[in-house]
């Protein structure tokens, strides 16, 4: 997915209210609307894992920023996924951030919170701050 698809006013933040090893909320704001949605602790790991790709990357053109192999994101992890389970574990994300946008916003058209690409691995669709980053 091209950067420049992603609505300039989007913002997303992670709740951690269990501490950087819990679960936490995702929370998209894009203008009025506001869209939540709560993962596991394997997900919240994965997806900071992923947003790190990304600020990491702030020096590349956008196009090329935060796309890692799901080995390299395996390499990270503090649980032992296989490379089908990281590929799982995104389309359960996906999936429920799909669900909590059409329940939030039913009207809105956003890409997918994971984007993959064959041959090239996965990213995030935007950057997420997280609610205490000096945790990780």
């Amino acid at each position: 997915m091209d950067p420049s698809e992603v609505p300039k006013d989007l913002r997303a933040e992670f709740r951690l209210p269990s501490g950087p090893t819990g679960g936490g909320f995702l929370t998209v704001r894009l203008g009025d609307i506001r869209i939540t949605a709560e993962y596991t602790p394997a997900k919240v790991e994965l997806l900071r894992v992923l947003n790190q790709a990304l600020l990491d990357d702030a020096d590349l053109p956008a196009l090329a920023r935060g796309w890692r192999s799901p080995e390299q994101i395996a390499e990270q992890l503090s649980y032992p996924p296989t490379t089908g389970g990281i590929r799982r574990t995104v389309m359960l994300i996906n999936r429920i951030f799909r669900n909590a946008a059409a329940r939030g916003a039913p009207h809105l058209d956003l890409p997918p919170l994971v984007a993959g690409r064959r041959q090239i691995g996965i990213r995030l669709s935007w950057p997420i701050a997280f609610e205490q980053p000096g945790w990780w």
